[in-house]
């Protein structure tokens, strides 16, 4: 296709070749409407990926952190690559050099009812880093999440020692039930029994799901934490995840990392994401997905045209100011004269 620049999904500016950028992987809802904040039309199931804008739409030279080799473990494939993919896939091309994990990715995209995934398509955003790291900054949001993800790992240490502890929990509970079906007093008992006891004994998911009961209940999962948890709201259950945030399809919610044991190698990619999710809804943004932009750019325009934005903002927040201090103001009057 040759050489290109791509579009900025929040600055709606061009990233140019060499550019700084990051990339959220995700995948598209063909239905999906972005009428509330973070929007329903695209889900990022990948933490944040940084590197150069290599001039094709793809990032080279990406930046090695741990985040990223859970996805190069997941497809079998280099993190270049993984992006390259997902760049082709946003603009519908077929791509023969891919994996076979990548293939099956593909084919079997995460969605609630099987029936919807043909309204799935694989996609990626991209921005400025710069701009994606002043998103993340706004406000004092990174202290606190770096604190709710200190006390996530130490519950996921707590989980895995009680998990070893009750190691042998279902064999123990079937054991159970195998005496209590011999044990049973009447043939409707023995029966209702006999069929838990096989349908247990057969059912890993149902086996997974009675031994993360009972091991949440010897971990205390709802701890106390600043803004939120980065712990998969599936496997612990804690109604403040990430995971289970404001998203049409939860189910496709950073979805590389649903089932990777949280560390503390993956913190700031971890708490970037948190950052740039309180930042999106408290500015009401949406994911604009990275499209083609023009190699011919015209940045005085480009200047031009975010003065403009920053001007009608700037008078904006000046009568806010201006409101809010008449209001308070009238405020202070009135107690003054309840006091009298």
């Amino acid at each position: 296709m040759g050489c290109f620049n791509k579009k900025g999904c929040f600055s709606n500016m061009p990233i140019t070749y060499g550019d700084r950028a990051v990339v959220l992987l995700g995948i598209v809802d063909m239905r999906g409407d972005d009428s509330f904040s973070p929007g329903m039309h695209f889900t990022p199931i990948s933490l944040p990926i940084r590197g150069t804008y290599n001039d094709y739409g793809s990032l080279e030279n990406i930046d090695y952190v741990e985040a990223n080799k859970v996805i190069e473990d997941k497809f079998k494939m280099n993190i270049e690559e993984i992006v390259d993919a997902f760049e082709r896939f946003s603009m519908y091309c077929d791509l023969d050099k891919i994996s076979k994990e990548l293939k099956k990715y593909v084919q079997n995209l995460p969605c609630y009812f099987k029936k919807d995934r043909k309204y799935l398509q694989l996609s990626m955003v991209m921005e400025h880093e710069e701009i994606f790291d002043k998103l993340c900054n706004l406000q004092d949001w990174r202290d606190k999440l770096n604190e709710d993800f200190d006390n996530d790992v130490k519950v996921v240490s707590e989980f895995i020692e009680a998990a070893e502890k009750n190691k042998d929990y279902i064999s123990k509970t079937l054991a159970e039930l195998k005496d209590a079906i011999e044990k049973s007093s009447t043939l409707e008992e023995k029966r209702e029994r006999t069929v838990f006891y096989e349908r247990l004994k057969n059912d890993t998911e149902m086996q997974e799901c009675l031994l993360s009961s009972q091991v949440r209940s010897e971990v205390n999962t709802d701890m106390p934490r600043n803004l939120i948890s980065f712990l998969p709201y599936r496997k612990y259950g804690i109604s403040d995840s990430i995971y289970n945030a404001n998203y049409m399809n939860r189910s496709v919610l950073l979805d590389l990392y649903k089932d990777v044991t949280v560390l503390p190698e993956y913190q700031k990619e971890y708490v970037d994401f948190g950052c740039l999710y309180f930042a999106m809804m408290n500015l009401n943004l949406v994911f604009g997905v990275s499209n083609y932009y023009s190699q011919q750019v015209n940045y005085a325009n480009c200047v031009s045209f975010a003065q403009c934005i920053l001007d009608v903002m700037q008078k904006r927040k000046e009568q806010d100011d201006k409101e809010r201090a008449e209001w308070e103001n009238s405020l202070r009057n009135l107690k003054s004269k309840e006091d009298k």
